[in-house]
């Protein structure tokens, strides 16, 4: 059984090797284990879910060479291993402003554990 501290370092490596292979600089602001590990409810066949929050990178952002980053990134639905999806900072600011209430959870249990 891996701890919290396991499971978070897990989750900040596997963000920012998401981001890497999707060519984006940016970085990991929070990363949550969510989906059947994060209730304890896995068994040997469960995937890991990752939900995280990146920023990204102001001299990226506002050079005339790169595209615009993307609202969101997220692993093809048919991984088997790792499950991946990372909200750009605005992007998760807009879903808490609209309401939506897995942002809103994922909110929540951020603040209730990082203090």
């Amino acid at each position: 059984m891996e701890t919290s501290l396991d499971e978070a370092l897990n989750c900040l490596t596997q963000g920012n090797l998401f981001l890497e292979q999707n060519k984006v600089n940016g970085t990991i602001l929070f990363c949550m284990v969510t989906g059947s590990r994060a209730y304890n409810l896995d068994n040997h066949t469960s995937d890991t879910d990752y939900l995280g929050v990146y920023l990204f990178d102001s001299t990226e952002f506002l050079s005339f060479d790169n595209q615009l980053p993307r609202d969101s990134l997220s692993t093809l639905p048919d991984s088997d291993e790792v499950d991946t999806t990372l909200f750009e900072a605005k992007q998760f600011a807009q879903l808490l402003d609209k309401g939506g209430i897995l942002s809103f959870l994922f909110l929540i249990f951020f603040l209730l554990f990082s203090c």
